[in-house]
């Protein structure tokens, strides 16, 4: 599996403006027909532009689907993943202590319960 640097991609999603993306069709003359399918910054900027015929044939890729993908795959949806990995891992983390606690726990759990059995055998 390949380790993701979450650091370089927050830094990245920051640098693309941090903001939601969001995408919508262009209507290419009076064939009324949507050409072009457009991601837009919040503020109406274009961030990309897709086309029609996306790969090839019989696998070809829908463009729009394209688009839509690019605007949910935007910097805010980056930096909020990454906030859901790293609280995670802190969940994590921590469970990882308190199974060690546990684990501690029951060892001398154990150890005095063969202590009250070895006291109890010597009363006999």
């Amino acid at each position: 599996m390949t380790m993701i640097d979450l650091e370089d991609l927050k830094e990245k999603a920051l640098a693309a403006g941090g903001g939601r993306w969001t995408t919508d069709a262009e209507d290419c003359g009076a064939s009324g027909v949507f050409q072009n399918h457009h991601v837009w910054f919040d503020d109406g900027d274009s961030v990309a532009q897709c086309f029609p015929n996306i790969g090839h044939l019989p696998d070809s890729i829908d463009d729009f689907d394209v688009a839509e993908h690019i605007a949910a795959a935007c910097p805010a949806t980056i930096l909020e993943l990454i906030a859901k990995i790293k609280a995670m891992q802190a969940m994590l983390d921590q469970n990882v202590k308190v199974r060690e606690r546990l684990r501690i726990a029951e060892t001398r759990l154990l150890n005095a319960n063969s202590t009250i059995s070895r006291l109890q055998r010597q009363k006999l």
